[in-house]
């Protein structure tokens, strides 16, 4: 198999590891959040694709050692080219590895608002959300969340999906909030509220 058909296979790869967390980020950052979590459905394939992109990635440094070491045995003074040379590979090989731990760290990526300081009484709720698969998932619910007056504390958990929400009912409500989860593309499917114990 040809280096560039293993580098493709690998960054290919790497960027389908960790898709359900680029195309949140992306879509954040595009103003168009409403797509977030339609690649969700990746994420179980996340092991899988790892797998094949350290795999291909091992095999291009492979044969880019074994290409090298025949070209010093035959003394060739040709320069490869760019696409074949060490930089490429090197750079490569960055790139994909940053695809691949990419759910490590888009929670830093994002910009953190802080919530509004509310005054009177104020209620929680947890709201049951389908889509969420990520730390970049989390913070780009609790960002949007934020920024709405009336919203005092804003916690999403990945894991338990579901999004933990302090607020001021006379300046927000609950379907106010519910609405604005699904405007980041996460889909909330229940809620119940914890200081009066109203589920729906």
């Amino acid at each position: 198999m040809k280096q560039a058909k293993v580098l493709f296979t690998g960054v290919f790869a790497a960027l389908a590891a960790s898709l359900c967390c680029i195309t949140p980020f992306l879509a954040f950052v595009a103003g168009v959040s409403g797509v977030a979590s339609s690649v969700s459905w990746l994420e179980p394939l996340r092991p899988y694709l790892a797998v094949v992109t350290i795999g291909a990635l091992g095999l291009a440094w492979y044969q880019h050692l074994r290409s090298q070491r025949i070209a010093c045995e035959c003394e060739e003074d040709q320069k490869p080219s760019w696409f074949r040379s060490r930089g490429f590979l090197i750079a490569i090989t960055v790139f994909a590895t940053a695809m691949l731990l990419f759910p490590f760290y888009v929670e830093y990526l994002y910009p953190k608002a802080a919530p509004a300081q509310v005054a009177g009484a104020v209620q929680e709720v947890m709201v049951q959300v389908e889509g969420m698969t990520c730390a970049g998932c989390e913070e780009h619910i609790e960002y949007e969340l934020s920024k709405m007056p009336g919203i005092a504390m804003v916690k999403a958990d990945a894991d338990a999906g579901t999004v933990k929400v302090a607020f001021a009912p006379q300046q927000v409500t609950v379907e106010q909030i519910e609405a604005a989860i699904e405007q980041t593309g996460y889909h909330p499917v229940a809620y119940q509220l914890l200081t009066g114990g109203q589920q729906q």
